[in-house]
């Protein structure tokens, strides 16, 4: 989404709600993942691992429940009969400055791209590990 809304929309004023939105969208994401990873980590029992792996797994659900419920909402309608193209088209963005390199909204999606790429789907297991080795020193109950 924030692709599209650096690229894609012309008016300015569609375009900054969008990229606002979809900024929330991505921090949201990832602080929801490390709060979940945490929460994981501070288990006693692998029952209540899993447990807890499932119950967060049907909340991660919830919006997708939202939106199946949607049955008469026109853009939905509009998306499905692909009657509203939602193709990026990098080389030609719809005003010719929205690809500049020195734009604030270029820099956050490399940022933000660079950082899903690299840490979200290679190193996201490593925080399993740092964290449960943090919470182990933080902890101030005596070991038996």
């Amino acid at each position: 989404m924030l692709n599209f809304a650096r690229l894609m929309v012309f008016h300015t004023r569609y375009r900054v709600p969008m990229i606002i939105i979809s900024l929330m969208q991505f921090l949201g994401a990832i602080g929801t993942e490390m709060i979940n990873i945490f929460l994981i980590c501070q288990q006693d029992s692998v029952q209540n691992v899993i447990m807890n792996f499932i119950a967060l797994g049907v909340i991660a659900e919830i919006d997708n429940i939202y939106a199946d419920t949607l049955y008469n909402n026109a853009s939905k309608k509009e998306i499905e009969d692909e009657t509203v193209s939602l193709m990026i088209n990098d080389r030609k963005p719809a005003r010719p400055n929205y690809n500049s390199r020195f734009r604030p909204s270029t820099w956050a999606h490399g940022i933000l791209r660079l950082f899903y790429e690299c840490y979200y789907y290679y190193f996201m297991p490593f925080t399993v590990i740092v964290l449960t080795f943090l919470t182990d020193l933080v902890d101030e109950s005596p070991v038996y």
